[in-house]
């Protein structure tokens, strides 16, 4: 059968359907859908036995995986956030300043006065013992004055670090630079040196220096959540890299291309049977359904893997399955009528019984499938047989005793 053939065959099959379908009269139907079915069948049959075409090319397989998307985990923020409730330096830090000021206030006086004594007196002995006891009592309090003020400054910055955090188990350091007026930088040190004086003492800051985690609980769910970050962008990369790979592939063989479009346009139907199937609430139609979904998975499922069925089964998917989903779609249609007439329950048994010849036939093509394989295997078994005779190991020559 030529490819005009069966263009002309699908013509005639939707032209039967249709009047089927618009005159709600399918008492014919199941007679005409099966007469065009055999002689369709007739010709796939022939199709596979003709020799098949060369389709040596590697056939990739892309699944539409559900995203097998890695479910991030927010990180829970407790009402309150592990801080230190009197933080280093809070006291110290006031004496420093206190005593380095004062320090330095007062060494500066003496050394004036003593400038003033020595000028007057002009004694170079008591300038130089002044100035040995009064020179290091300087640096010391400048050096409690430096350190004081910046360990008071630390203290009101983390106490702006807990206004900010505002009882969250986490924050960016971003939103603490902000709140201070400093660089990331900065702050990241800064927080460290918090860190280790025990001023948040659960507190962490991730490899990235980009969050501070104040409690193990944070530390554990935050190390969960980049983990599903991590595989949700690995499982990303490898998608890409396979999309990108079958797309190489399909340059190559065209054909590929044309078994994947084949593949998706199946599943597609086989969802919208799946979904007539369960608005129909009829067990008999129910049961003739689920077949049909398990021979079309069936189908498919070897055509994705034996590329060079692809021809054969193309012709004959391209017009039956559609004409199929129209008569399911019709069935589901009357079956939601409130009323049931007879016309309804009579186009409704029609279509019934012309789902059985419908079966028959994807069954009958899914079987065609099988037979170069099942002369193949019948061929082994008679070499086998021969072999055996030959070297009288069979059950007839132990019976004769090898005579």
């Amino acid at each position: 059968m030529s490819k005009n053939d069966y263009s002309n065959l699908g013509e005639e099959i939707k032209s039967i359907v249709k009047e089927a379908i618009n005159s709600t009269d399918f008492k014919q139907l199941n007679k005409n859908i099966s007469n065009t079915v055999n002689s369709a069948l007739e010709e796939v049959k022939k199709g596979v036995q003709r020799g098949k075409a060369v389709w040596y090319e590697t056939s990739a397989r892309i699944d539409d995986e559900e995203e097998t998307e890695t479910e991030t985990q927010v990180v829970e923020r407790p009402l309150r956030a592990p801080v230190a409730k009197s933080p280093a330096g809070k006291i110290s830090s006031i004496i420093m300043m206190v005593l380095g000021y004062f320090g330095i206030g007062f060494s500066a006086f003496v050394l004036a006065a003593v400038g003033i004594a020595v000028g007057i007196s002009g004694s170079l002995i008591a300038m130089g013992v002044s100035m040995g006891v009064l020179i290091p009592l300087l640096i010391i309090c400048i050096i409690l004055a430096v350190t004081g003020t910046k360990s008071r400054g630390r203290v009101k910055r983390f106490y702006e670090y807990v206004r900010t955090l505002n009882g969250q188990a986490y924050i960016s350091v971003k939103q603490l630079a902000s709140s201070v007026g400093k660089n990331d930088k900065f702050v990241v040190k800064d927080l460290l040196r918090m860190i280790r004086s025990g001023m948040f003492p659960e507190g962490r800051i991730n490899d990235e220096k980009t969050y501070l985690l104040l409690s193990d609980e944070a530390y554990d769910a935050y190390e969960k959540y980049e983990e599903g970050v991590r595989l949700r962008e690995r499982e990303e990369r490898r998608l890409k890299e396979e999309v990108e790979r079958q797309q190489r592939m399909e340059a190559q063989n065209p054909i590929l291309k044309e078994t994947r479009l084949l593949i998706e346009e199946g599943k597609e139907s086989i969802e919208q049977i799946r979904e007539a199937n369960e608005a129909i609430s009829g067990e008999v139609i129910s049961q003739k359904l689920d077949r049909l979904e398990i021979i079309l998975c069936k189908i498919f499922e070897y055509v994705e893997n034996h590329t060079d069925e692809l021809p054969q089964t193309r012709k004959f998917m391209g017009y039956y399955l559609p004409t199929t989903l129209k008569l399911v779609n019709a069935y589901r249609e009357m079956d939601a009528e409130p009323i049931q007439g007879e016309n309804i329950r009579s186009a409704k048994h029609e279509i019934e019984e012309t789902l059985d010849t419908i079966n028959y036939a994807f069954e009958n093509l899914l079987d065609s499938f099988y037979q170069d394989k099942a002369m193949d295997i019948s061929t082994d078994i008679t070499v086998l047989e021969t072999m055996l005779a030959q070297e009288g190991l069979t059950e007839k020559d132990f019976n004769t005793g090898g005579k």
